[in-house]
């Protein structure tokens, strides 16, 4: 599968500096376990988006802000595809959540 050993380590990693409270160290390895698995570890690719967020690392002019809102959109947009049923009356029914955790959005720019 797209979750190889050395991927998953490096998602370990992340979550041990994220405890510890290591931000740029945990966005640095969620980054490289997103890249490993080409995207597809839709959490590790949320996770260090939120690390970099919660340190300010925005990037030049905002670049990486920018970058990390619009794969966070991505992501979401093909796991609602994938995980969410509709259900008669308008219900859904979700067979996994979305790696994106709501306190993620509490700094997403909203359109009006």
């Amino acid at each position: 599968g797209f979750l190889t050993p050395e991927a998953h380590k490096k998602y370990e990693i992340g979550s041990d500096y994220f405890i510890k409270k290591q931000f740029a160290l945990s966005a640095q390895a969620f980054e490289e376990s997103c890249t490993l698995t080409g995207e597809r570890l839709g959490v590790a690719c949320t996770n260090a988006a939120y690390c970099r967020s919660n340190i300010l690392q925005w990037g030049d002019k905002g670049e990486q802000f920018t970058q990390d809102m619009e794969r966070i959109v991505d992501i979401t947009k093909k796991e609602v595809e994938e995980y969410r049923t509709e259900l008669p009356h308008g219900a859904f029914k979700w067979s996994k959540s979305t790696s994106v955790h709501p306190h993620m959005m509490l700094a997403y720019p909203i359109d009006s």
